[in-house]
Formats: C-alpha cells, structure tokens, sequence
C-alpha cells in the first residue's frame, strides 16, 4: 500500500487527532510518499531528512519525499538515493503529486513487483523515475488534463517479443527503462496550456 497524507493544514481541525491517524495508517503502509511541506505539519520543528527516516520507524519500507524541482530522495531502513528532477517550463503544479503517485504505481504494477519488492532499491528508483516524469508532465499544462505537447515511451532493453508483464514474471525484476519525452506529430498549443518537450531520462 502506498499513502500519500497530501497535508492541507486548512483541513485539519485537529493536528493532534490528524497525527494519530497518519501513524496508524503507516502501520499498514509499504510506502509513504511526503513531500518537504508534509513533513513541516507532522514533525514540526524536524529537519526533512530526519523527519523521512522518523516516519520509517512507524512502518513503511521506504519513504518518498518530494520538494517541487528539487531531488526526490528515497529513503529506505538500508540507505537513502536522491533521484534528479528535470527542468520545465511550470505553467501549473496542481495535481504534480497525484501525478508522481499515478506514475510511480504503473510503473511497479505493470513490471509485476509486489511488496517485498519494496526492498529492492532499484526498483524503487525505477519506478520513482517513472513518478518523476509524469509529474513533470502533469506541470507542463494547465488544470487537470492530460499532456498533449509530450508523451511518456517506453524503451525497453529487453527483446522486442518480450513484454514488460512477461519479462517481470520471467525474471522476477525487469531488467532497465529508460524513459523520455517524445515530440508528438504536431507542435504543442500554447494557447491550451501545453509546453514544448524538454529532455528527461
């Protein structure tokens, strides 16, 4: 199970009550994503790194901390990696964190892993990769709409006859995917909100 809390101190009538429910949560989660201004409301005072490695202690494999164009940094019991995010032109980061959620679980759905596999540390950083694309995208356009300027693709090293689903089942972890912004057959609308393609790996 992945939480995200998605802190909204406007919400929270209870900081004290809000507390206790993120920790009970934790106990049944694999992986907690936060992002910098999260961990401000449920460690107040605590600096973003302790504050990551304080919430694997309540439960979650790995923890996932998020911080707008900075790196995001995996924090796991074993260590931590940051991973880079790529420069975009911003026109909207609303839904950047849903967005990074939605990339990051089709990623490790669609490459089979499972919940041991939370311990795998490159599988983490694959699928956080993944996360970090889509989130990018999400911020190329405005409101909640697709990309339509850029696409997400796929570049497999595995054989061409080998599918992503088969090749995790076959081998327990699929072996590396890169991936990349890609021109559409047309030029990005700037009048839609849509942004050119800007490299990202």
């Amino acid at each position: 199970m992945l939480l995200d809390p998605n802190c909204r101190t406007r919400a929270i009538t209870d900081t004290a009550r809000y507390h206790k429910t993120v920790a009970a949560l934790l106990l049944r989660t694999d992986v907690a994503k936060v992002s910098v201004d999260d961990l401000r409301l449920l460690a107040p005072g605590t600096d973003a790194r302790a504050a990551a490695r304080g919430l694997l202690e309540l439960g979650p494999a790995a923890v996932l901390v998020t911080d707008g164009p900075t790196p995001v940094w995996i924090h796991t019991a074993a260590g931590e990696r940051s991973m880079a995010v790529p420069e975009v032109d911003v026109v909207d980061p609303i839904g950047a964190g849903d967005a990074f959620v939605a990339g990051f679980l089709t990623w490790w759905c669609v490459h089979g892993q499972r919940r041991a596999d939370v311990a795998d540390v490159n599988a983490l950083g694959e699928a956080t990769a993944a996360g970090i694309t889509v989130a990018a995208a999400a911020c190329s356009v405005r409101g909640g709409q697709p990309a339509r300027g850029v696409r997400l693709v796929e570049r497999p090293t595995a054989s061409p006859a080998s599918s992503p689903v088969a090749s995790a089942a076959g081998h327990g972890r699929f072996r590396r995917e890169r991936y990349a912004w890609s021109r559409r057959s047309r030029e990005p609308d700037p009048q839609r909100g849509e942004a050119s393609p800007v490299a990202c790996a």
